[in-house]
């Protein structure tokens, strides 16, 4: 190391200009970086859906999921199979483990789908991830345009343009009226004309077609030959020939009325926002358009150029007075964590810069300490986005900056102290006689840190996503700054200092000298010391058995996503109107700027509910704008109070936007937790959902809890009679084709205008529909003539069906979701898994299983229980190999057990449950902690081979340590107390973490300068050469 220090120095210049250069290009570099709010942790999930208009829950499980099941089981590293029928929707999700990509994932399904035999018409559709939802904007008519006209534009043109957004997905449009081409055919005319439903829908079909007729040469020249025959308008429909009726061509006008409407509507959009001059905007019907971005996209580019886009839509149909507004974005999010992890950064840096300068008492050598911060933080940064990883608010933010310059620190502080001892040398010889000095100790050091941090890199799973990168920024970002360490700091402090000052600073002399005191005292009761210090350790190590458990603190989206199910038996039309209701109310707070209401689901059925379901994204004001008192908590209490008192027996439950997606995938339903109760049978399954649900709502610290009712929707069935039919020489198909066609309204054909198409549905007018006499009022023209009505081949009756099924792994389940209101996740879960045993007797082939939040946690917790001990061995093995002794490893280890032990206490007192970044946290203190310990124990070690007695070289060894280990100790803990204490968007996943490392780099610290001075002495110096 010593020619190394000397060719530094000798050539400081260089370093220096290096280093600038290196900054420099680190800046540029920062624009390819990846930046997200929150890293993706959910798994590769591939949803399919397969619309079955008109079919109740049990057959679409039975003609539909089922097949689909078959044809996607066995896929590799597919993990578990959730799918969901309801009525005319199957949905089924494809979890795949965390070692494929999402594209893999995705042709693996496209593969199978092509081995699947579905119901004619039963089209499996590939939908978009839901967790990558970004944008949410109106397609807003200025001119009062028509909702068809709106919802049209939004399906073609403006969707399609969206789409070609580098890093888009999908588009989805919902809300308006879904344009369709119709043909309302009069039953009694088709008799009149002896016409069947078949005959009317094979002859429209027929005459909508085109043809090629090959070439023919003219002359010296090839003309195409093409026939054209595409309905184009509303009048090619009616001249369509069906029949000739004494001599005169029946047509399709002759039958029936011919019309533009739109399709059944499964779903209604309702918006308020709050303009700028304080008024409201409110509108009851709007059409929204949802941009789905790619699982493996970038946030940052891909907003931008979304936001690009919206501008050139606004110009092109700037004329046509429509205007898209977005009033949702993940930007926000986005630009509220990275201002919080600016300021963070900022105010650390700033008390850290004054801990240096109270310390060292010489501000260009401070400056020279504290910029290796930011050096080696945007270096970091660059190589990160060299290598293609993202930096988010985990990677980010619970990175300690106080931890990447303590080896500087050290380093700067030693130059110091020897210059009191070489007063009579150069600047150049003290500082390159100072970092060979601390060189070794200060790379044991790091090389511990860094390999406290290796066994993260183990972790698999969600948490594996959450945190590897964080070890990545770590171990990327101390080695930066121990590089910086031993090049740039010594170069910069030669070029600036040609004499070191060797005076040290009044008050941590004062310091070091109060606390060489108390030492002496303690070192008087050194035994009885140790003793209790011991005891006090255990009970802190003890204590950790009380701290509650949870996966990871949720984080702060600055918004609210509330959903409300009613009876599930409700109408569309009143469960839009009650959603309208609600956002009315929500317009009453003036924390809300924008408040959306959903009642129903897309007609695409990108969403898996049904008319009981009402959703409503509300965005909020910066808390800083909110008025005094009020919290995000407190408004959700008050909102849930007034809609339980609005709507009894209804189903409130809040969550956020992102999150809301996120629970979804990881709890296969609807919640942010949830119960899975699997049987055979949905009869018995929801006996027992009804006997569990009440448990579950007297579990202190759950809300929200709402079991999924499965049975009760009213059907009116039409049982064919095979032999009545047989008498009218109708076979079962004839009579259903009457039913699907004339009632559920399927699609014959398609119109084409110029990109766009539209369906074209034959169907009865309503009054044929009404109710179970109307629809066995149909008339059936017969084969050979005869007129019968739909009643004399079928039995129509009311019927008591299922809501919809759901099923895992060909397994059916009931749900039975919830949310907890404390961060003891694992405490709550225990005194309801108690309870249920108490109370509730599963019969023989049913089980229980939890899902969501808790299931991720008790993954977490399996993992850890040996990461954390791998890093601990990790840790003495290193002491040892550095020390070559048992004693000195464990004296050197228990600055590390003392900082863990405060940080146990911390987190107890602020009622803090233990999570994996808390895990991480200790982690972090643990690798400075031993840091601290050895350079105690090499320079005690140093003194008493040097001759001293046990106790002066004690006593020496603390009065220059003293301040080198307090002061990394502190700018340890300031680094990341602006997180510890901050509230709001973005900061509750680092807060643990902060608090763990804060706790324990500030007590934990002053404490060990207690303990190690104690240990050291109380053993025999002849143990030592033992040992």
């Amino acid at each position: 190391m010593r020619s190394f220090i000397n060719f530094v120095l000798q050539n400081k210049i260089v370093f220096i200009f290096l280093t600038i250069l290196l900054f420099i290009f680190s800046i540029f570099g920062l624009k390819k970086l990846d930046i997200e709010p929150f890293p993706d942790y959910s798994p590769v999930v591939v949803e399919i859906t397969a619309i079955y208009a008109g079919h109740s829950a049990k057959e679409v499980e039975k003609q539909v999921t089922i097949p689909l099941e078959s044809a996607l089981s066995a896929i590799p590293y597919a993990t578990k199979i959730n799918t969901l029928s309801l009525y005319g929707l199957s949905d089924v999700k494809v979890t795949f483990s965390y070692d494929i990509s999402y594209d893999a994932a995705k042709q693996h399904i496209i593969n199978r789908l092509t081995q699947v035999n579905l119901p004619p018409g039963v089209q499996p559709v590939i939908q978009s991830n839901p967790v990558g939802e970004v944008m949410r904007f109106q397609v807003r008519g200025l001119k009062h345009q028509s909702l068809m006209y709106l919802r049209t534009l939004a399906d073609w043109p403006i969707c399609r343009q969206i789409k070609t957004v580098p890093g888009i997905e999908d588009c989805n449009p919902i809300g308006g009226f879904e344009k369709q081409y119709q043909v309302i055919v009069d039953p009694q005319k088709l008799v009149k004309y002896n016409l069947t439903l078949s005959q009317v829908q094979n002859a429209i079909a027929n005459a909508n077609i085109n043809v090629g007729g090959n070439y023919t040469e003219i002359g010296e020249q090839t003309y195409t030959i093409r026939g054209i025959g595409l309905i184009k308008n509303l009048n090619d429909i009616k001249n369509i020939v069906l029949t000739n009726y004494n001599g005169t061509p029946i047509t399709v006008a002759d039958i029936g009325k011919v019309r533009i409407g739109h399709a059944p509507v499964q779903g209604y959009m309702g918006l308020s926002i709050r303009e700028p001059n304080g008024k409201w905007y409110s509108r009851n019907q709007v059409v929204v358009v949802t941009a789905v971005m790619r699982k493996d996209a970038q946030s940052v580019p891909t907003l931008k150029a979304l936001d690009k886009k919206i501008k050139e839509l606004n110009e092109q149909y700037k004329s046509q007075g429509v205007e898209l507004v977005p009033y949702y974005t993940r930007q926000t999010l986005l630009n509220a964590v990275i201002n919080k992890i600016k300021e963070n950064a900022t105010i650390g840096i700033i008390l850290i810069l004054a801990m240096v300068i109270f310390f060292l008492g010489d501000v260009p050598v401070a400056l020279i300490v504290a910029s290796v911060v930011p050096i080696a933080l945007i270096s970091t940064l660059a190589l990160m986005a060299i290598r293609g990883e993202e930096a988010n608010l985990i990677s980010l933010g619970a990175v300690d900056f106080g931890i990447i310059i303590d080896s500087a620190i050290l380093l700067a502080e030693n130059i110091f102290r020897i210059s009191e001892e070489k007063d009579n040398h150069s600047a150049d010889y003290v500082i390159a006689y100072a970092t060979m000095d601390i060189g070794k100790p200060v790379l044991f050091s790091i090389l511990i840190i860094i390999a406290s941090f290796i066994p993260l890199f183990m972790m698999s799973g969600a948490q594996g996503v959450l945190f590897s990168p964080m070890a990545r920024t770590y171990v990327y970002a101390l080695a930066i700054a121990i590089i910086l360490t031993f090049t740039y700091v010594p170069s910069a402090i030669g070029l600036v200092k040609k004499q070191i000052n060797k005076k040290e600073p009044k008050l941590p002399l004062l310091l070091t000298n109060f606390y060489i005191k108390i030492l002496k005292q303690i070192l008087k009761i050194a035994k009885p010391f140790a003793i209790v210090s011991f005891i006090v350790i255990a009970i802190m190590l003890i204590s950790f058995k009380f701290l509650g458990t949870e996966f990871i603190p949720t984080l702060d989206e600055g918004n609210i996503y509330l959903r409300i199910t009613f009876p599930y038996s409700i109408a569309l039309s009143t469960s839009h109107k009650y959603a309208n209701e609600v956002r009315q109310y929500m317009m009453t707070f003036p924390e809300v700027v924008s408040v959306d209401s959903r009642a129903g689901r897309p007609e695409d059925g990108t969403d898996d509910v049904g008319p009981y379901d009402t959703e409503y994204s509300i965005q909020l004001l910066p808390y800083s704008k909110w008025p005094s008192g009020m919290t995000k908590e407190k408004l959700e209490n008050i909102m849930r109070k007034h809609l339980e008192k609005m709507f009894p027996g209804a189903d409130v439950n809040f969550s956020q936007y992102i999150q809301d997606n996120f629970d979804e995938v990881l709890s296969g339903v609807k919640g942010e937790n949830s119960l899975k109760i699997y049987g055979p049978n949905l009869k018995e399954l929801e006996k027992l959902g009804k006997e569990i649900t009440p448990i579950l709502e007297h579990v202190k610290g759950m809300t929200d809890v709402g079991m999924y009712k499965e049975l009760g929707q009213p059907e009116i069935d039409v049982r064919v009679d095979r032999e009545k039919a047989a008498r009218y020489g109708l076979n079962t198909g004839d009579v259903l084709n009457i039913i699907q066609a004339a009632i559920g309204s399927s699609p014959v054909t398609e119109v084409l205008k110029g990109d766009e198409q539209f369906d074209l549905v034959i169907r009865f007018p309503k009054d044929y529909r009404k109710t179970a006499k109307d629809i066995a009022s149909i008339p059936i023209l017969t084969p050979n003539g005869q007129l019968i009505k739909l009643g004399d081949v079928a039995n129509v009756e009311y019927h008591i069906g299922a809501f919809f099924i759901y099923r895992e792994n060909y397994q059916r389940f009931l749900p039975i979701k919830f949310s907890i209101t404390t961060s003891n996740v694992g405490g709550v879960i225990k005194r309801a898994k108690e309870a249920i045993a108490k109370s509730v007797k599963l019969p023989p082939g049913y089980h229980l299983e939890w899902s969501g939040e808790y299931r991720q946690m008790i993954q977490a917790q399996h993992q850890m229980a040996i990461i954390i001990p791998v890093a601990v061995f990790i840790a003495l093995a290193i002491l040892y190999l550095y020390f070559k002794s048992l004693r000195y490893t464990f004296v050197a280890f228990s600055s590390a057990i003392v900082a863990i032990g405060t940080a146990i206490v911390t987190l107890l007192v602020l009622k803090m449950a233990f999570s994996v970044s808390s895990a991480i946290g200790f982690i972090s203190i643990m690798g400075v902690s031993i840091m601290n310990g050895s350079v105690i124990v090499t320079q005690f070690i140093k003194l008493y081979e040097s001759g001293l007695s046990v106790y002066d070289a004690l006593i020496e060894t603390m009065k220059d340590k003293f301040r080198p280990v307090l002061m990394t100790g502190l700018v340890a803990a300031l680094g990341l107390l602006p997180a510890a204490v901050r509230t709001g968007i973005g900061t509750q996943v680092q807060k643990p973490l902060a608090v763990v490392v804060v706790s324990g780099m500030s007590i934990g610290t002053i404490a060990t300068l207690l303990l190690i001075p104690v240990l050291l002495y109380i053993i025999p110096p002849k143990d030592y050469a033992k040992f």
